[in-house]
């Protein structure tokens, strides 16, 4: 019988061998001694190797319970499919079970019945993308809503890997998904928010032009009241009383009327004072002649700032083909009394542009342009300069049409230049902040964008507007995963 390793080890190191009896018995004692040594470390090995492994389990146990809590804390599970065995080989983390509601006693779904739980909108999506995962070992992510078991659809966020083998085809993917229902929804409310945020400030920014266009209204009726006042004052003077006095006495001296007008100290008198008042009277129709041709074109000038106040705040969002110089004009006319306060406008363009944008809108950001250049003229401290607004538009390209909007009023800083488009943000003793902001946000909705240049303090500003020749609503379409 061959012996084991550990035990002929020792009997060659008591001198001894297993076919001799041995005659020193303090050898064979040695031997004992030895053999039971070694069954005693071997024992306390075993009992090491136990107490570790017994150790190492519940470490274990530890571990993947906090695996699982921190899984449920964020929503996430772990999956995997193996399509090379039939059926087909599932493995679902607990949180996977908990997020979908699956009965844990229930048989797992295959992928295809995982699918059918997806919103129809998204079936197709996802069954392309691991199409590809599996034919081309594409790793990939995408957002998926699901049926739980209350027949609502929540958003969940899945990442995956293919298991790539080589020289086999694959058939293995293995990822993580995320309940991303809550993000979801605050971004929802988030989109939500900055729709009405836009809105808000769109309808500042029309009530700021509505504003200033009252002001240049009232502006006109003051002018109105002057002249409407002077043609009362005149048509009620003394004037026609005067002249019908002197018609009066006239009829006195009809048989004797030569004679009156020649020898009667009084009569002699009334052909020059009738020379005079005749005068008068045709001065003073000249003027009256004067101030209803001014009343008459304040009027029309009030008709057309109505008529196109109706323009800006119709309907918003309609798309139509329109002369350029024409709207700049439009806005010009909006913001009127700029010759009074001695600001120039200084004009550049090619009359034949033409645009197809929201009028509406483009009419809106040009107004509080140029009503923003005119409050930058009248709050310079340099009285002594030429104030002046130079309005430039040419059309870089076929795609898209600049307009610049230029002052030599009282600039910007340079800290300023990334503000002035902030919601709330004014520099203006009496402002609110909201004419540039939703003017730029108009500009965004159009397709294009506004931006402001100045050198600093007292060296004007420049706003230029960039749009495209046709303006269209964009919108986001899903991007199936390539």
């Amino acid at each position: 019988m061959e012996l084991h390793k550990l035990l002929a080890r020792q009997l060659s190191r008591c001198e001894l061998s297993d076919t001799v009896v041995p005659q020193n018995l303090q050898k064979w004692q040695e031997f004992l001694e030895r053999i039971s040594k070694g069954y005693i470390e071997n024992d306390q090995e075993r009992y090491l190797l136990e107490r570790s492994m017994e150790v190492s389990s519940r470490e274990l146990h530890e571990l993947n319970k906090k695996l699982e809590d921190a899984q449920r804390i964020a929503k996430l599970g772990y999956w995997f499919h193996d399509f090379s065995t039939v059926p087909e080989k599932i493995i679902w983390s607990k949180e996977i079970y908990r997020m979908l509601d699956w009965d844990a006693g229930k048989p797992l779904p295959s992928l295809k019945d995982v699918f059918l739980l997806f919103h129809p909108e998204d079936q197709s999506k996802a069954r392309y993308i691991i199409e590809k995962a599996l034919s081309e070992g594409r790793e990939f992510d995408y957002e998926v809503r699901i049926k739980g078991a209350d027949e609502k659809y929540k958003w969940y966020y899945t990442i995956g890997r293919p298991i790539v083998e080589p020289g086999k085809p694959i058939s293995k993917i293995t990822g993580i998904t995320m309940d991303i229902s809550r993000h979801k929804q605050v971004e929802e409310e988030v989109v939500l928010l900055h729709q009405q945020l836009m809105s808000s400030a769109r309808r500042a920014g029309m009530a700021d032009v509505a504003t200033s266009i009252l002001h240049n209204v009232g502006n006109i009726l003051n002018s109105v009241n002057v002249s409407v006042s002077l043609i009362q004052e005149n048509i009620n003077n003394a004037y026609s009383k005067k002249l019908f006095s002197i018609g009066d006495i006239l009829s006195e001296h009809t048989s004797d009327m030569e004679d009156y007008l020649t020898q009667d100290p009084k009569g002699k008198l009334i052909l020059p004072y009738l020379t005079e008042l005749l005068k008068k009277i045709k001065e003073n129709n000249e003027m009256l002649t004067k101030e209803i041709s001014s009343l008459r074109e304040h009027v029309i000038h009030i008709k057309d700032i109505t008529e196109m106040q109706k323009s800006l705040s119709g309907v918003s969002g309609i798309l139509e083909n329109t002369s350029l110089s024409e709207i700049i004009n439009a806005a010009i006319r909006m913001c009127s009394n700029l010759e009074k306060k001695n600001i120039s406008i200084i004009k550049n363009f090619d009359e034949k542009i033409t645009i197809k944008t929201d009028k509406s809108k483009l009419l809106q950001i040009l107004i509080n342009l140029i009503q923003n250049a005119k409050d930058a003229l009248l709050s310079s401290e340099n009285y002594k300069k030429t104030k002046k607004i130079h309005i430039t538009a040419n059309q870089e390209n076929s795609d898209t049409i600049q307009i610049i909007v230029e002052d030599n009023g009282i600039g910007i800083k340079p800290e300023n230049i990334i503000k002035i488009f902030s919601f709330g943000f004014t520099t203006k003793q009496n402002g609110h902040g909201f004419g540039l902001h939703s003017s730029a946000l108009a500009a965004n909705e159009l397709g294009g964008m506004l931006e402001a240049v100045s050198e600093g303090e007292d060296c004007g500003a420049k706003f230029i507007l960039t749009l495209p020749t046709s303006s269209s609503i964009n919108k986001e379409e899903d991007k199936i995963y390539e």
